[in-house]
C-alpha cells in the first residue's frame, strides 16, 4: 500500500505518473469519492488529499477493505475525469458502484461484530 493514491488512480486512467495538467481535477474528484465514502460509514472524518503526495496507508488502515476502496475511487474518479461516451457503460459502472458500496458497508458491519 505504500504507492500514492494520486499516481494509482492516474496509472489506471492511463496517464503517466509525471504528466501532471491533469491533477487538480483528479484530485478534487479523488476527495469526492473519499467524501462519499465518508458518508456510507468510513472513517472518522473525509479524508482529504492536499497535494497528491498521500500513500493509501495514509487513508486505509484496515487490508480487509484495501482493494474495494480502491476500485470504488478509481471508479468515481473515472466517471467525473473521463465518463464515457455511452450511456450504457455508464449504467454498467453506477451499478459497480452501488455493489461496492453494498459490499463495503456489509463487509464493515461484520467486521464490527467481530471486533466486539
Amino acid at each position: 500500500m505504500g504507492e500514492s493514491i494520486l499516481d494509482t488512480i492516474k496509472n489506471l486512467l492511463g496517464i503517466e505518473k509525471n504528466q501532471t495538467a491533469f491533477d487538480n481535477e483528479i484530485l478534487y474528484n479523488i476527495n469526492s469519492a473519499f467524501m462519499d465514502l465518508y458518508q456510507i460509514g468510513f472513517g472518522d472524518k473525509p479524508f482529504v488529499l492536499e497535494d497528491g503526495s498521500e500513500e493509501w496507508s495514509d487513508a486505509i488502515d484496515n487490508n480487509e477493505f484495501f482493494e474495494s476502496i480502491k476500485m470504488y475511487i478509481f471508479q468515481k474518479t473515472k466517471i467525473s475525469f473521463d465518463p464515457p461516451s455511452s450511456s450504457f457503460v455508464l449504467d454498467s459502472i453506477n451499478k459497480q458502484l452501488q455493489e461496492i458500496e453494498w459490499r463495503l458497508y456489509v463487509q464493515k458491519e461484520e467486521f464490527e461484530k467481530e471486533a466486539d
